[in-house]
């Protein structure tokens, strides 16, 4: 009896770890997903915009969108300045959310902005923390 025991403490620990794995690398892909639609968005946005003189036009454009997609017009304009503060999309490896970016995409120096990037990284800090 105390062998099968052993055997299903084993067998149980170890499909614990696998769902725990599991559960880790969902979480970090569903962060990156949110990280990449909302670079492509803002791309696409600034690129429809660029060369558009009229202030109203573009405020115009982002109305329509919030009321056609229902992402709010301040989310729309954080999707553009992500975008214009990373011309690149950020690799998976950054290890950073997009609360995260969308604090770092306010600063305008970009030295700046990669010196708060390095911090946040090297030191785990939250958006909370960052902020």
């Amino acid at each position: 009896m105390e062998f099968i025991l052993n055997n299903y403490n084993n067998l149980l620990s170890e499909i614990e770890k696998i769902i725990k794995e599991g559960q880790r690398e969902i979480e970090e892909r569903v962060h990156y997903e949110k990280i990449t639609m909302s670079w492509k968005i803002g791309k696409i946005i600034s690129d429809n915009l660029k060369g558009e003189r009229e202030l109203d036009y573009g405020n115009k454009v982002l109305q329509n969108l919030e009321g056609d997609t229902g992402i709010t017009k301040r989310t729309l304009y954080r999707m553009c300045s992500f975008y214009k503060s990373y011309p690149t999309l950020p690799s998976k490896e950054a290890s950073l959310k997009l609360s995260h970016y969308q604090i770092l995409s306010v600063l305008q120096d970009g030295e700046q902005r990669k010196y708060f990037e390095k911090l946040t990284i090297e030191n785990g800090l939250s958006a909370r923390d960052l902020q």
